[in-house]
């Protein structure tokens, strides 16, 4: 349960991220203290979403590791989730590196919302495999 909710935390920040910067003036008309809205902003917003995309690599990954004599996953989650983990990271460093940070952000979000329902239908499906 614990690793479930770490895999879930951990994705909502970068997916949250990208929402805050793609959204900021919305956010900021309505009232909204963000941290998109700071000094530097963008670069703390990007770091954020490039530290929790890397936790969430981690944690993604650790249903194999993890053993209390129960199989948790196997090599083919593995595989499916390092490929996830790759596209998420790579999609974080993107838009960290970007000079336009909105349209790389975009693009961060919808990875994000590809990520979590295919890391999860993985980790279903490797118990039945």
């Amino acid at each position: 349960g614990w690793l479930l909710f770490g895999i879930l935390f951990a994705w909502q920040m970068p997916h949250f991220m990208a929402i805050s910067w793609t959204y900021r003036e919305e956010y900021r008309k309505a009232g909204f203290k963000m941290l998109s809205h700071e000094a530097d902003g963008a670069s703390k917003v990007a770091r954020k979403s490039m530290f929790y995309s890397i936790l969430l690599g981690a944690l993604a990954i650790s249903p194999v590791y993890h053993d209390y004599g129960v199989r948790l996953s196997g090599t083919p989650y593995l595989c499916i989730a390092s490929i996830l983990s790759l596209g998420l990271f790579f999609s974080a460093l993107r838009f960290m590196q970007a000079e336009d940070k909105t349209s790389s952000a975009r693009s961060l979000f919808f990875v994000t919302i590809i990520h979590l329902p295919l890391l999860l239908a993985a980790l279903v499906i490797d118990r039945y495999l």
